[in-house]
């Protein structure tokens, strides 16, 4: 055999062992994957990991079933004459939307008022009082604030509801620092625009708590006939309902509840906000 020749041979005998070289040095790089993955599988597999999957199933499903809930609970409330408000505990508003979309606004009607005078009971009416109590805007009202929420407690409902009704305009007036008369229609407006939202957000409320406001506190009546809702500003501060109609525990809760909404959002408020809103309705600033 010629010498070219037999380094030919050896020159291919030197490749099928680099080759094989190749080919274990990715066998043996190959193998810890599959390992890896043939332990993942093991994993997946098994009745824990199925149990998680199946939890967050439950989970996600249980969150939407919240939604819907709330949903509910923002539509029921005001058919039922009640103001929303986050201070609600959330198995409750869970509790009404499940009862409206089961039984419709007909019985909730029979049992709302018992519902939610039974839900904020003195240490809740309390609760909400010591929250008042920090917001800075509201400490030349305070005192009137303090006396409303102690008469509630005592049953002393003819003097709550009035005091409640009589403040709150001057509170959402005050917030934009607003001078001289403001006639109806422009509050109205003003109302609006103070509890306006795009919606989104499940516990947002300030639509619903604004078509409360200018639905029911802000409705019209006429002296000699039957009122309409029973949270009528106008009607009770201007003598057309008399406080054998109006003064229960039920109504007086119900501008509680209202007074609440209307501190939380005047709280919210940013400068750049009531800027907008006074240039948007042309208000004088005030000086």
């Amino acid at each position: 055999m010629t010498n070219e020749l037999r380094d030919f041979y050896q020159t291919i005998e030197n490749l099928g062992k680099t080759a094989e070289n190749v080919c274990n040095a990715i066998s043996n790089s190959i193998q810890p994957l599959v390992n890896i993955a043939t332990q993942f599988n093991e994993v997946l597999q098994s009745e824990k990991v199925k149990e998680t999957f199946r939890n967050l199933a439950e989970f996600a499903e249980g969150v939407y079933q919240t939604e819907e809930d709330i949903k509910s609970y923002k539509e029921v409330m005001l058919i039922l004459g009640y103001p929303p408000n986050v201070s609600m505990d959330i198995y409750l508003m869970r509790e009404i939307g499940r009862e409206y979309i089961k039984y419709s606004e007909t019985d909730l009607k029979l049992i709302i008022d018992e519902v939610m005078v039974n839900h904020y009971n003195p240490i809740k009416i309390d609760e909400i009082k010591n929250t008042w109590e920090t917001y800075e805007f509201i400490k030349e009202r305070l005192p009137l604030l303090r006396q409303v929420m102690n008469a509630h407690k005592l049953g002393m409902f003819a003097l709550s509801i009035p005091s409640l009704s009589s403040q709150m305009e001057g509170i959402i007036i005050d917030a934009y620092k607003i001078t001289g008369r403001v006639a109806w229609w422009k509050f109205e407006k003003l109302v609006k625009e103070f509890f306006y939202s795009n919606g989104d957000e499940t516990f947002d409320f300030n639509n619903e708590i604004g078509s409360f406001y200018n639905k029911f506190i802000l409705d019209g009546f006429e002296h000699g006939k039957e009122i309409k809702y029973d949270v009528s500003r106008h009607a009770i501060l201007h003598g057309g309902a008399k406080p054998v109609s109006f003064a229960k525990e039920e109504v007086s809760l119900k501008l509680i509840l209202m007074m609440d909404n209307i501190l939380y959002r005047v709280s919210e408020l940013t400068d750049i906000e009531i800027e907008e809103t006074r240039r948007k309705l042309k208000f004088e600033e005030r000086s």
